[in-house]
């Protein structure tokens, strides 16, 4: 699908050397602040590839107004009703070399594409040209008003900027798509997205199994929590002690909800291996990792235990077996 001007047909829409693609839903009242932050980027050249689910407030009308200072164009098509589907709509309609992700609510630093765009190149000088490379930073959690929750995501929860191995990102993924930049060559690989859940989980698994992810050790972004999040953080910004005391009186009590969870989690999981299965079968390079995504699809718990048994999964311990449990029992009902 071709992205077309909010104003004028076409304008805007040619030199980009980095695309933001950022998915709208009724994104008032914060879209302002975002946009404003973008245009305050360091980095020349950007465009924003925006992509709305059929906003009933005011948000494209603020996305024409911010067009005096920031190139933006509005990807075509009809409302999706869903998340991934409306980033992969703007993720379809960018032409420019590299991409960020982009969501309608936080507020980035001006040098956030900058660094990880530098971070990405540095990547492609040393692999060679083609390799689906993707780069990631920290995030500063903020509340609605911008006051600090955290001022690391990786420093608050289980999730970590360590991540680098595919087996690291099988269960779950410790990155928010908004702190993410890619190459053209790791979107080519992705597009079009099959049938998920989460549109970032499957991109940083693409580029774990054929390229390379990045870090940039420094929080570039101020990830709101809202209470209206698509995805949110409740543990962010407790402390260890605080997340441990939860874990032994809550949990006990939640027992039921938590299976419910791991269920979820592990239907999840394994549409995300048959997807990649299905798609990339034995061109995936790495056989250790082909072995993985077998196990999870068979629901074999030593092979899952042997392939993950070193994996950084961001999950508690009861989580982790309690996720493999659910896989192996998923696996045996639906007799693969």
């Amino acid at each position: 699908m071709t992205a077309t001007a909010i104003h004028e047909p076409g304008e805007g829409q040619a030199g980009a050397n980095v695309d933001i693609a950022l998915a709208t839903y009724n994104g008032m009242p914060y879209l302002e602040e975002l946009l404003a932050s973008l245009e305050a980027q360091s980095a020349p050249g950007l465009r924003v590839v925006a992509s709305d689910d059929g906003s009933r407030d005011a948000t494209l009308a603020c996305l024409e107004r911010q067009r005096a200072g920031l190139p933006i164009v509005l990807a075509g098509g009809e409302p999706r009703g869903n998340i991934l589907r409306n980033f992969e709509n703007a993720l379809k309609a960018t032409s420019a070399p590299y991409v960020a992700l982009c969501d309608q609510d936080d507020v980035w630093d001006h040098e956030k594409v900058a660094l990880l765009l530098e971070r990405v190149r540095q990547a492609e000088a040393r692999l060679g040209p083609g390799v689906p490379v993707l780069a990631f930073c920290d995030l500063e959690v903020v509340d609605r008003d911008l006051g600090t929750i955290s001022p690391s995501l990786f420093g608050a929860t289980r999730k970590t900027g360590s991540a680098r191995r595919f087996r690291d990102y099988v269960l779950n993924n410790h990155v928010p798509g908004c702190a993410m930049l890619m190459n053209r060559a790791l979107l080519e690989k992705a597009l079009p997205y099959p049938a998920l859940d989460i549109h970032d989980h499957w991109l940083i698994q693409i580029a774990a199994l054929f390229g390379a992810i990045e870090f940039v050790d420094r929080p570039l972004i101020k990830y709101r929590q809202h209470g209206a999040n698509n995805i949110g953080l409740g543990s962010a910004g407790r402390t260890p002690l605080q997340r441990a005391i939860a874990t032994v009186t809550v949990m006990p009590r939640q027992l039921a909800a938590r299976a419910s969870l791991w269920r979820k989690q592990a239907a999840s999981i394994r549409r995300n291996m048959a997807a990649l299965r299905d798609r990339f079968g034995d061109t995936i390079p790495d056989a250790g990792d082909r072995e993985t995504i077998r196990a999870v699809l068979a629901g074999d718990r030593q092979g899952m235990q042997a392939c993950l048994g070193e994996a950084l999964t961001g999950e508690r311990a009861v989580d982790y077996y309690g996720v493999l449990w659910t896989l192996a029992r998923a696996a045996r009902k639906s007799g693969r």
